[in-house]
């Protein structure tokens, strides 16, 4: 798909159904991370229709040409296998919270984990107000054997942010203490 902006303040809007449990990669080419072939610098977020903005898989990035965006929503109790192709990589999970209920969040990586995993990754927990200091956790580097737990402080969405070197690697959440 390819669009052109006529005005500084421009806003361009572009629905995709999705699907529960399922993975979406969203990347774009700009000014300044792409092919070279285009002239404006964009910011791009991806909201639920009918959302607030709350519950957002994520907003105003300005770069996604060689690191897709990537967002999975809903899967509570079900790991997730995923991996890196590239170092500088980040893959982003979404859940849904509800405030006083508490959530437990594991990984299986290189190091922590149950020795299927190939690279050692970090984890960040953030509410999707973006709020640095009511993030869960940050950058914690193991979660096998006892998960990282928190309480939700609101009902909204939090999202996982996993970063690590090339490799595969599994991450979980779940409502209760037993890993799945």
């Amino acid at each position: 798909m390819s669009d052109n902006f006529i005005a500084n303040d421009q806003i361009n809007e572009y629905t995709i159904n999705i699907t529960k449990d399922t993975y979406y990669f969203i990347s774009w080419n700009d000014r300044y991370s792409g092919n070279g072939l285009t002239t404006s610098d964009i910011y791009v977020s991806a909201v639920y229709e009918g959302g607030s903005g709350s519950d957002a898989p994520f907003t105003r990035v300005d770069s996604a040409w060689s690191d897709p965006r990537h967002f999975v929503s809903n899967r509570n109790g079900v790991w997730v296998d995923d991996s890196f192709t590239a170092s500088t990589q980040i893959n982003y999970y979404s859940f849904n919270v509800i405030s006083g209920s508490t959530y437990y969040v594991w990984w299986n990586d290189r190091y922590s984990g149950n020795g299927t995993k190939t690279t050692d990754v970090y984890v960040t927990a953030q509410y999707s107000t973006g709020s640095s200091s009511e993030a869960p956790f940050t950058r914690v580097d193991s979660a096998w054997g006892e998960p990282r737990s928190f309480t939700a402080t609101s009902t909204g969405t939090v999202t996982l942010s996993v970063s690590g070197g090339i490799g595969s690697y599994a991450v979980a959440y779940r409502t209760t203490s037993l890993r799945p």
